[in-house]
């Protein structure tokens, strides 16, 4: 599919220069100088400060320090020139020619395309135009109209780097022919997602933020006590029952405090515990995602498992919305929970 014929009049599209394009320093670790140097997303939209149309721009630049690095891929996190609760975040499968392009506004997905190499994900991405609400700046100034251009600049700034963005701080002509934005019920369930390495291949987990940090927790403790003592005190204080329910009979108590944690005890070698993410999310999602999106495979000693289509991840975001949940992006934490 040509990506530029869905460019309406107006729109922008652009392949932005690599960060190896732009400088090389010892700060930038070598696998990210192929990531975009900035990301720039361009609208026309009304302004706060006046009613007249103009051209907005919001250019992303890296933050070197938010790089993440795992097995099949690469992650950097990118920001406004401003606080911003605006944000993108570039991913790069090693093993493969796909970059993924995720816009979030706090801890909601906005939008996340996919291409078929860096230059076909920018196109996909930058051609969606500024999202409803978004801070940018316009730069269309003359020596008649640069105090007014400078005031609407600065209400940017003052927008961006509130606490929240009040419904009453923007224009009823906001935006021009942009998608309204969707409004978040407190009551919204948040899964926390990500892909992670499995014996050679990506796979997609959805996790319900709580149970990820739970597992997250048991999976370190698992790694890291050396005693039993040093495995009770790292994991949820819930989670003793399930532990002492799994281990022991009626009969017997937990090991004494010094006493040498053994994992085995509990059935983590054979992965009975703790929870398994890809197994549990054919609880932890609707039916109908499941049916729709993935299959169920089985594994030889733990049972059925759900496999989801990582090439329909846009679908399966839009899929879970719309039956009430909120799906943030956050592989490091998915991959701990799944003991990666």
């Amino acid at each position: 599919m040509n990506v530029l014929r869905n460019l309406r009049p107006g729109g922008f599209a652009t392949v932005p220069p690599q960060i190896g394009a732009r400088c090389i320093t010892r700060d930038v670790p070598a696998t990210l100088l192929c990531f975009p140097s900035c990301i720039p997303y361009v609208s026309v939209r009304r302004g706060m400060t006046s009613d007249v149309l103009r051209t907005y721009v919001a250019a992303y630049y890296p933050i070197i320090d938010s790089a993440r690095f795992h097995a099949g891929s690469v992650q950097l996190s990118y920001g406004w020139v401003h606080a911003s609760p605006f944000s993108v975040h570039v991913l790069r499968e090693t093993n493969s020619s796909r970059w993924h392009v995720f816009k979030c506004r706090g801890s909601q997905l906005l939008s996340h395309v996919v291409g078929n190499g860096y230059g076909d994900a920018m196109i996909r991405a930058t051609i969606l135009g500024l999202s409803d609400r978004e801070p940018a700046f316009t730069y269309e100034a003359t020596l008649a109209t640069f105090d007014e251009i400078r005031e609407e600049n600065l209400a940017r700034i003052a927008l961006a780097e509130g606490s929240e963005l009040d419904e009453d701080e923007f224009s009823q002509h906001n935006c021009e022919g942009e998608q309204t934005a969707r409004t978040l019920s407190p009551s919204k369930q948040t899964l926390v997602f990500g892909q992670i390495q499995k014996l050679g291949e990506v796979a997609l987990v959805f996790i319900p933020e709580a149970d990820a940090l739970r597992l997250a927790a048991i999976h370190r403790a698992i790694a890291t006590a050396e005693t039993w003592g040093d495995f009770v005190d790292a994991i949820p204080p819930e989670e003793l029952d399930t532990v002492y329910d799994r281990a022991f009979d009626e009969t017997e108590r937990l090991p004494n405090r010094s006493a040498k944690f053994d994992p085995d005890l509990l059935g983590v070698c054979e992965g009975d515990y703790p929870d398994w993410p890809e197994q549990k999310m054919l609880d932890w999602l609707p039916a109908h995602v499941c049916r729709e999106f993935g299959r169920t495979d089985s594994s030889v000693l733990n049972g059925p498992f759900l496999s989801l289509d990582v090439r329909r991840t846009p679908e399966i975001l839009a899929a879970l919305e719309r039956a009430g949940f909120e799906c943030r992006l956050d592989e490091e934490l998915v991959g701990r929970a799944s003991g990666s």
